[in-house]
Formats: structure tokens, C-alpha cells, sequence
């Protein structure tokens, strides 16, 4: 109940304590529907029945205008402090000031707060919490419904975000289901940020759905919604539709379906490789992991032991730092026909097992030992078309049976990339009239005491000597690579 002093606010409180489901919390007596500027009350609720608060016990409050001051009060010696975050236990939402002050009076939880003008539309009906919640005038809920065409999927978090900078504030009260029972939201963040919460559920085909009650407002943005398999996003959906929630009602939002990311690897191993966060589909010795984006993620498959052999879709833009570094029985690459692919991140095939690799005309840059150490590839195929710019820092040192090289004529900068004791002495061929730049200190770019020759294109060899000349600060090296610069024969 209310104590003895005076208080102008909207109250809305929703209660769960910590371990005791179905129980509800004394509803407060009296509900004030004007406000006054700067006036000071009390509001008090009293445990359940029976119950007392304890050490495992929380009360958030939300503030129904701006998430960025919501406000969590833990259980300790006797009073409820501190602020901040979202709780799983008891909780209500009203208006309120910053510098809110929480309690114990008796078994009373007590907030002492200032109250704001103009905080008008929200009735301050009690919602009590039990296995279903209720509805009132002064939340609204919004249902987010699945369809999944697929295998069942679990999942482990949703979120609700808006599209614009509307800052969505939400209670900790919804509901899953079927078979799940009311569970708590998580924290929402500031300005621009959603609701969401850890569900740990099973999407099925049809019937599955997460409620969740949020303050009354408009989204003329339009949202979006997220969907997490343990640490990595599986589903996110943008809808660029207006929708409002309205006090007392309910907004089913457009149907969330679970279609299959049009971005995945291909992969051969004698088991299915799963990794946390991402789909997986597996049959007969051949596998797909898929994601969200056009890039296949950093250290996806790291370390690896298991995979044999990698096929790259024509949509994948890159592939990031490290994802299959270590993958040692990763002997086959293949790049689908029309490839888009433009960068291949630092250290990405680093300490394969792969032999030939044929690069599609679409790469630009490979990056920092991307293919380093790789100690069987014998051959790397460049086309006629080929667009490679960059041979980033060691990109191919360490590959000790490359023999008969062929670097295109886009190439325009390398770094080290031969810098290896050769299983036979090295000949390269550099097909680019303009000598392609070396680092700013380029010793050791060829390792000379395996160099056998370095071909350039008829007429150039005097540009090639005198640009990678001005580069190199060892004499005697450069001295090595300059005799073995010679024109490529004329058929």
C-alpha cells in the first residue's frame, strides 16, 4: 500500500519474485490520473503473501519515457540498491526521475521519487504477474509470430528493435509458446535500442511465438527483429512498416520466417562440423555452415582438424582474418564459377594442406599470410583477367613447393611474399609492363639464395631493376635479384 505521504505518478507494477512463479504482489491503492511539476512521494508494495524479500530478490524500475534511466534496486542488508539494468524479479514502471531513491520499510519495498509535468497517457493500472499476465490501459503488447519451413531450430535470444531512433522500452513480462512459460526480458539499452531476451526455445513449423509487453508508442521507421543461436545471429529481418503500440492492446507484427541464409561455405569432411551460432546442414560427407552476411566470418573454422576440402559460392565478397587458419587436412579450395570474391583475409588458409589453388578473376587483395606456410601448394593459377592489386606482407611465404609462379599484370604491390627456402630453386613470372611496388624496405622479398629467375614482359627489365633497386637497402641482395630479372622469351 501506499504510505503516508502524498504522490502524484502513473504506476504500473508488474511483480515476479526470484523462484516463486504464480504469485502476486499487493496491488497499490489509489491511482492519480493528473500530475503536478516537482512534487515529492512514496510509492510502497508489500512481498506476496507469505513471502518476504531476500538476498535473491530484485525490483527494476522502468521509466515509461526514456529507457536510458531505468533502474534496477538489488536486495542488500535489509534495503533494495543500486540502479541501472534490467532484473528478472520483481519490477513496475511508472514515470520518474533520476536520483529515485528504493527501500525497505517493514516488508515494504519503498521508491521516493520527484514527479515530472506533463506526464500524461498512461493510467497507472496495476498489472499483476502471474502464469498469464493481464492486460490493462497502460501497456501494450507486442506478438512477434514464427513460421519455420525448415528443421525445428533453437534459439536462444530475440530482439526487437526500432528502425528509426525511437528508444523502445519494455517490461520484463512475455510469454512463449507453446510449452514455454513466462519468461523476463533482458536489458534494453539506450536511445534507438530495442527489447530482447535469452528464450532458450524450439521454433517449430507453424504456432510458436514471443510476446512481449512494451510501452505505448509509435515505430514510423518500421523495426526490425533479431534472432541468436548461442553467441551469433542465425536470423535478422528488417520490416519498414509503421506499426504502434496501443495502451490496452495487442500488435501482432508481421510474421518472422526462418528462411535459409543465402550465404554459406561448402565443405567435405568425414563428419558434420558445427559451430556455435550458425546453421548447418550435413549429408553425405558434404556440408553447408551458413550466415548473414557476404563475408564468411573471421575464425569460422579455425583450427579445424576435420575438413578436407572448402568450395567458395559466387556471392561471397570476402573471407575473413583467420577463417580457416590451422585447418591442416584442408587440401582442396574451389572458387564457384562468376566469383565475386575480392579480398581474402590475413592468415585465412594459413598451415593448409592445400595443392593447386585457382584464384577467381574477381580477387583484389590477399592479405597479410593468407596462404603462409602451406608447404604442399605447388601451383597458384592467376587468369588472364585476373584484378589482384595487393599481395599483402608474407601472403605466400612459406609455401616451400611453388616453383613456377605466374603474378598478374593487375598486380600493383608485394611484400615478401617469396621469402622461402625452396624445395627447387623459384622462377616467376611477372606479367605487368609497371613493376609492381615492394615494401618500403624490400630485402628479403625474394629469398636469392633459391631464386633461379624472375621473368618480366620484353623491354622492361631495365624499369623493373631500377624500381625494386630504389627499394632494397641490402646491395648484395639486390644485386642477386637484379641478375636474375630477365625478359621473357619471344615465341
Amino acid at each position: 500500500m501506499f504510505s503516508a505521504k502524498n504522490i502524484f505518478m502513473p504506476v504500473l507494477a508488474l511483480a515476479l519474485l526470484a523462484g516463486c512463479t504464480d504469485k502476486e504482489l499487493e496491488q497499490p491503492q489509489g491511482v492519480w490520473p493528473d500530475y503536478l511539476r516537482a512534487e515529492s512521494g512514496e510509492i510502497s508494495i508489500a512481498a506476496p503473501s507469505g513471502s518476504e524479500f531476500g538476498p535473491a530478490d530484485n525490483i527494476t524500475v522502468f521509466s515509461s519515457r526514456d529507457v536510458a534511466t531505468n533502474m534496477m534496486f538489488a536486495y542488500n542488508s535489509g534495503a533494495f540498491v543500486g540502479e541501472g539494468v534490467i532484473s528478472d524479479s520483481y519490477c513496475m514502471l511508472y514515470p520518474y526521475q533520476e536520483g529515485a531513491a528504493a527501500s525497505i520499510d517493514g516488508n515494504q519495498f519503498v521508491i521516493s521519487a520527484d514527479i515530472a509535468a506533463d506526464q500524461t497517457g498512461y493510467d497507472g493500472i496495476f498489472i499483476s504477474a502471474g502464469t498469464e499476465f493481464s492486460m490493462n490501459q497502460a501497456c501494450a503488447t507486442a506478438r512477434i509470430p514464427f513460421s519455420n519451413p525448415r528443421d525445428d531450430i533453437d534459439i536462444t535470444k530475440v530482439s526487437l528493435t526500432p528502425m528509426g531512433s525511437e528508444a523502445l522500452s519494455g517490461t520484463t513480462r512475455f510469454m512463449v509458446s507453446p510449452g514455454v512459460g513466462p519468461m523476463s526480458i533482458g536489458a534494453v539499452g539506450t536511445a534507438g535500442a530495442g527489447v530482447s531476451k535469452t528464450v532458450a526455445m524450439t521454433v517449430h513449423e507453424s504456432g510458436d511465438y514471443v510476446d512481449f509487453l512494451v510501452a505505448p508508442q509509435a515505430l514510423p521507421s518500421g523495426y526490425k527483429v533479431s534472432v541468436t543461436q548461442s553467441d551469433g545471429v542465425i536470423a535478422e529481418v528488417e520490416f519498414p512498416v509503421p506499426v504502434a503500440f496501443r495502451a490496452g492492446e495487442m500488435t501482432q507484427l508481421e510474421v518472422f520466417e526462418f528462411a535459409m541464409p543465402e550465404y554459406y561455405i561448402e565443405y567435405t569432411a568425414p563428419s558434420e562440423i558445427t559451430v556455435a551460432g550458425y546453421v548447418s546442414e550435413y549429408e553425405n560427407g558434404t556440408g553447408k555452415i551458413y550466415f548473414s552476411t557476404s563475408v564468411v566470418p573471421a575464425s569460422l573454422l579455425l583450427q579445424n582438424k576435420e575438413i578436407t576440402g572448402v568450395r567458395i559460392p559466387a556471392n561471397i565478397t570476402e573471407i575473413g582474418q583467420a577463417a580457416f587458419d590451422n585447418c591442416s587436412a584442408l587440401a582442396t579450395l574451389e572458387f564457384e564459377e562468376n566469383s565475386t570474391l575480392t579480398s581474402i583475409g590475413e592468415t585465412a588458409f594459413r598451415n593448409c594442406a592445400l595443392t593447386v589453388v585457382d584464384f577467381p578473376a574477381s580477387l583484389e587483395v590477399l592479405g597479410v599470410q593468407s596462404f603462409n606456410n602451406c608447404k604442399k601448394l605447388t601451383t597458384v593459377n592467376f587468369p588472364s583477367d585476373s584484378k589482384l592489386r595487393r599481395a599483402e606482407q608474407g601472403a605466400l611465404n612459406g609455401c616451400a613447393a611453388l616453383h613456377d609462379v605466374v603474378m598478374p599484370a593487375s598486380l600493383e604491390y608485394m611484400d615478401k611474399i617469396f621469402n622461402t627456402q625452396f624445395t627447387v630453386k623459384l622462377v616467376v613470372h611477372f606479367l605487368g609492363t609497371t613493376p609492381p611496388e615492394l615494401a618500403s624496405n624490400a630485402n628479403n622479398t625474394f629469398n636469392v639464395n633459391f631464386l633461379d629467375t624472375i621473368y618480366v614482359p620484353a623491354g622492361c627489365s631495365d624499369a623493373y631493376i631500377t624500381a625494386w633497386g630504389a627499394r632494397y637497402q641490402n646491395a648484395n641482395q639486390f644485386k642477386k635479384v637484379s641478375a636474375a630479372i630477365k625478359e621473357e622469351p619471344q615465341l
